[in-house]
């Protein structure tokens, strides 16, 4: 068994490009000016590090959570990249979802968010600007819906890059850099009301520091979308399969896939096998019409059979008993303490579709 070729990880060149591209596109935008500017500026740019650190360079926090991840969620290769969209990969587990990560539902919506923060920065910055410029209030454009949408705008990015690869420290930064906006704002109210007296006072008092009204829809949206990853992670951990621990069942298309495993000690091997790191396991397969309970005849039975974050590889099983018993068996050599997907893909004696049940399987030192 070889690891995927293709790296998933450790590619810091695409972490700098990244890094590089985001922060100075945002940097056009926000053109930054006042020590004030550059931190809030400065700290946004840090949350950017940060997430493509872990998109492509070292997923430390897949690394730190990869156990519990794994005992919830076994037939997950986590350490593979599209299963980095936690949000999508936890919930498509969890609702049996089949949609690439790039497409679904917490990815787009993290796209509309991204651009709509960057739109908003776009439009702010250069009204604020020439507001500065001629000492008035910033009343058009978006200040005209809120007080501060160059900090909204940043809220959004950031927003919408947690919807898309969410991290331990993305997150812990997130309520950090959201609080310091909403001081900084603060800060910049007090001296415009300095500066411009009861004609500040009377523009904050008819539009809102941050959200527009009537945005209610976009909370529930929102709102929904963090609902369903709890939803997830407080599902029961699945069954997996141990030695000896008996027949686990799936239904695939109205067939009943039972399976079970042994392990086999070889007699004449040196040492006591029990401790071997590689031992070998033998698979018994059967399969039953649900609706009758008869056995379903199979042209052929094989297994696909793959470690966790490496290529799988298929087996042959062949039929045990009378021929229309409807068992099968294989025997496969698998490490000690490992977890294993076992797919059975079984194809009709008459013809037709091919079917698929899904199995974890870990051999518990």
């Amino acid at each position: 068994m070889t690891p995927e070729q293709p790296a998933a990880y450790g590619l810091w060149t695409l972490v700098v490009i990244n890094s590089l591209v985001f922060i100075l596109f945002a940097f056009s935008f926000a053109t930054p000016k006042t020590g004030r500017d550059w931190r809030s500026f400065g700290a946004f740019s840090a949350f950017l590090v940060a997430l493509f650190t872990e998109m492509y360079g070292f997923p430390l926090t897949i690394y730190l959570l990869s156990g519990w991840l794994s005992s919830r969620f076994p037939g997950v290769d986590f350490f593979s990249h599209d299963a980095g969209h936690l949000l999508q990969t936890l919930v498509g587990e969890i609702f049996g979802w089949e949609i690439n990560p790039h497409a679904g539902p917490f990815h787009i919506a993290s796209y509309l968010l991204i651009a709509g923060g960057f739109i908003l920065l776009a439009r702010s910055w250069g009204i604020l600007y020439e507001a500065q410029r001629r000492r008035e209030i910033a009343t058009s454009g978006p200040y005209a819906r809120v007080r501060h949408p160059q900090y909204l705008g940043f809220t959004l990015i950031m927003t919408g890059f947690l919807l898309q690869w969410p991290t331990l420290i993305t997150l812990a930064m997130f309520p950090i850099l959201v609080y310091m906006y909403l001081r900084l704002a603060r800060r910049e109210e007090r001296e415009a009301i300095a500066a411009f007296g009861e004609a500040y006072e009377r523009y904050a008092a008819r539009t809102p520091r941050f959200f527009p009204r009537r945005t209610g829809v976009v909370v529930l949206v929102a709102a929904g979308l963090l609902v369903l990853p709890l939803i997830a992670l407080a599902q029961p951990v699945p069954e997996a399969l141990a030695p000896g621990a008996g027949w686990v069942t799936r239904t695939a298309h109205g067939l009943q896939v039972t399976l079970a495993v042994e392990t086999v000690f070889e007699p004449n091997a040196p040492g006591d096998p029990r401790h071997a790191r590689v031992m070998e396991h033998r698979f018994l397969v059967a399969l039953r019409e649900e609706a009758s309970g008869r056995a379903a005849q199979m042209s052929e039975v094989t297994l696909d059979v793959a470690e966790q974050g490496y290529k799988g590889w298929s087996v042959p099983m062949r039929s045990v008993g009378a021929g229309e018993a409807g068992a099968y068996e294989a025997r496969v050599r698998l490490n000690r303490g490992l977890p294993y997907r076992i797919l059975v893909h079984a194809t009709p004696g008459g013809g037709g579709r091919t079917l698929e049940a899904q199995f974890e399987y870990r051999h518990y030192q």
